[in-house]
């Protein structure tokens, strides 16, 4: 005997979206090889930089992958030195 499934499964059943990522601007400094100053300034000088999704004591924090983006966009990352 089979058991037929038919319909939409059971929206209480479905794993809930994933959360972001949340980095402050140190890890962001750290991911691309800058000082934290460095990110301090890019916040200001490029407007499209992504905004804080969300704070921790006071410090803002961005969702991840919008940052990722962002870096790898617009290719401020700094380059790696040969034999580094």
């Amino acid at each position: 005997m089979r058991t037929v499934v038919t319909g939409l499964p059971n929206p209480a059943l479905r794993s809930p979206a994933p959360l972001p990522l949340l980095v402050s601007m140190s890890d962001i400094a750290t991911f691309a090889r800058v000082k934290r100053l460095v990110v301090s300034t890019w916040r200001r000088r490029h407007p499209d930089f992504p905004t804080e999704v969300s704070e921790n004591s006071g410090r803002p924090l961005f969702d991840g992958a919008q940052v990722t983006h962002h870096v790898e966009c617009v290719a401020i990352l700094e380059p790696v030195a040969k034999g580094a």
